[in-house]
């Protein structure tokens, strides 16, 4: 959970920290605008280009950390020296990011930002793609697999609820002189919620065993399942990149992960946008952000206990589908649902839905397909898979985080909301793309073996 704390921190309120709207003489909100506000090309934002080279260098680091990781040995585990080394980083990145040197619209913020963000980053990769290779190490068997994908979500869930709900609170807590919020009350929140999540990190590290992981094919209770991959080459040791061509190169992977990064394009969409939607369009403060957002993760913990029968029973790429359905249809009537108190309540309720399903049914799935690979390919391949797709998420996130910021060029005040509603449009669109790759998918199933199921 330490570390969803501090990657959900940045997610939900960087962009509106460096880039707050106008909410007119009496707004809320008496942040200043830190970056220049100017459009490069005539379509990107200086905050939208920073994000997008910052998360395409950093992911250059992941099949490196990945390999590295799955080879490594020591007295101390497999997994934990990475993470020992990312956690501090991590979180002290995290803080720094809310501690611009300059309090007006800057180039020298914009360096500054590129050079925070890119060391929160490599903090990011040293410790979450170890961390997420216990996920497929750790469990025996695919129904282990899914229960511990269910409590991860669970830890999400949690984790993202203290930010998105608990932020907002921590924000009028701290409030100046003159009650109200400004740049302080974002960096006393960011000491508190940063000093919770490197305790919750150290403490995952020290209380986890790590176990002599050797692979087999008796979890999965037959060879053919692993003899349904296509590739018949085995992945290559003798560097990192040689293995990440190599898992690439099977169409499973890659469908996989352009259906399951584009329907995260949709929850960041929510995730990113959401300061906005209630203090534009709803045109309430900063605070009823957690409002209306603790209504979708209570649904979702509600609902995240029926998840592993509804998956068996309907198959889990066809429940992913049918949620990124429901979320483009939710996306796309969010900003009308927002101008009435009683639908806005009840659409972010709604989100919870598929936004359970999107916390917990992907990483079961992925942590079978790294479990199969490892058994096909006979080498620790469970970083590898899992740094395959946290490259695509920090590229997907980068890229979301562009083109949200580019939307709002066009409009983020109470007179002109026009780039607010823009950005519910597109994600809703790439959720509809999301939803037919992973109808594909479902289709393959049966050839393709039990991972998919």
């Amino acid at each position: 959970m330490g570390w969803v704390l501090l990657d959900r921190l940045l997610l939900a309120w960087g962009l509106y920290f460096y880039l707050p709207p106008d909410l007119g003489a009496e707004g809320a909100a008496t942040i200043p605008l830190r970056l220049p506000n100017t459009l490069i090309l005539g379509t990107i934002t200086v905050f939208g280009l920073i994000s997008l080279l910052v998360r395409f260098f950093d992911a250059a680091l992941d099949p490196w950390v990945a390999r590295m990781s799955d080879n490594f040995s020591s007295r101390f585990g497999k997994r934990k020296p990475f993470m020992l080394f990312g956690a501090p980083l991590f979180a002290f990145s995290t803080l720094a990011f809310f501690m611009p040197p300059s309090p007006e619209a800057s180039m020298m913020n914009a360096i500054y930002l590129a050079f925070v963000w890119l060391s929160f980053f490599v903090g990011f990769t040293f410790f979450v793609v170890p961390f997420t290779a216990w996920l497929s190490e750790l469990p025996e068997t695919s129904p282990l697999r899914m229960r511990l994908s269910i409590y991860k979500a669970y830890g999400q869930l949690i984790g993202g609820a203290v930010v998105m709900v608990g932020a907002p609170y921590l924000l009028q807590l701290f409030r100046n002189e003159y009650a109200r919020i400004d740049t302080q009350s974002y960096q006393s929140a960011a000491i508190g919620i940063a000093s919770l999540a490197l305790a919750l990190m150290v403490i995952s590290i020290v209380a986890t065993r790590e176990k002599n992981t050797e692979t087999s094919v008796a979890s999965f209770g037959a060879d053919n399942n692993a003899k349904a991959l296509k590739n018949e080459d085995r992945v290559a040791a003798s560097g990192p990149m040689i293995g990440w061509r190599a898992l690439w190169s099977l169409s499973e992977m890659r469908l996989y992960i352009v259906a399951s990064t584009s329907m995260w394009f949709g929850f960041n969409t929510v995730a990113v946008v959401a300061p906005y939607y209630v203090t534009v369009l709803m045109q309430k403060p900063e605070a009823a952000v957690g409002q209306v957002l603790a209504l979708a993760f209570l649904t979702s913990a509600i609902v995240f206990p029926f998840i592993p029968r509804v998956a068996r029973s309907l198959g889990r790429a066809k429940l992913l589908a049918f949620s990124s359905l429901a979320f483009a249809l939710l996306l796309a009537l969010l900003p009308y649902a927002l101008q009435g108190s009683a639908t806005s309540m009840l659409v972010f309720a709604a989100l919870g839905l598929p936004m359970s399903v999107l916390l917990s049914v992907p990483n079961s799935m992925l942590s079978d397909l790294a479990h199969l690979l490892s058994v096909r390919f006979e080498q620790k391949l469970e970083a590898s898979v899992f740094a395959c797709q946290s490259f695509a998420m920090k590229a997907n996130l980068g890229l979301s985080q562009m083109i949200v910021a580019t939307c709002l060029a066009y409009g983020k005040s109470v007179t002109n909301p026009f780039g607010v509603v823009l950005t519910a449009w597109v994600g809703a669109g790439i959720l509809l793309f999301s939803a037919l790759v992973f109808f594909r998918i479902d289709r393959r199933a049966e050839s393709w073996g039990e991972w998919c199921f």
